[in-house]
């Protein structure tokens, strides 16, 4: 159930998202442009593996415009497999990285989810604000 959600809303957001606002300066890179729309299309069709393969292949280039959605999309598709602590390492390279990125809020909020349900699964502990990255995402601001 929960998982069938966080598709719809991924699908939904990589669909309407802008991507690389907060690198207007940036030149295009053609490759990681035709990449990111072939990783697109195979997460929309729920082929996760070969998604993870093309975003990853855009974050291994040189920064671009497509690097920092590349990664959290990477993260994306680890957590659709049901590898939780890839993705949890994924969404926190990204912060880590790239903490100005506009997918950073995104990050801390599919980080949030995976450790509340951690919880739910016996792996109780208390989850600090500071550590969802001390920002809450736009649409709860």
């Amino acid at each position: 159930m929960i998982e069938k959600f966080f598709c719809l809303f991924v699908s939904c957001w990589v669909v309407f998202y802008p991507i690389g606002l907060s690198q207007p300066n940036l030149k295009e890179d053609k490759k990681a442009v035709e990449l990111y729309l072939e990783g697109e299309r195979l997460f929309k069709a729920t082929n996760y593996i070969r998604a993870q393969e093309k975003f990853q292949e855009i974050a291994a280039r040189k920064f671009n415009l497509h690097t920092t959605p590349a990664l959290y999309m990477t993260g994306m598709c680890v957590f659709y497999q049901g590898q939780y602590e890839t993705a949890l390492d994924k969404f926190q390279e990204l912060i880590t990285t790239y903490p100005q990125s506009i997918y950073v809020e995104e990050a801390n909020f599919h980080k949030g989810l995976i450790l509340l349900q951690k919880n739910r699964a016996g792996q109780r502990r208390i989850i600090s604000f500071d550590e969802l990255g001390g920002r809450c995402p736009q649409r709860f601001a």
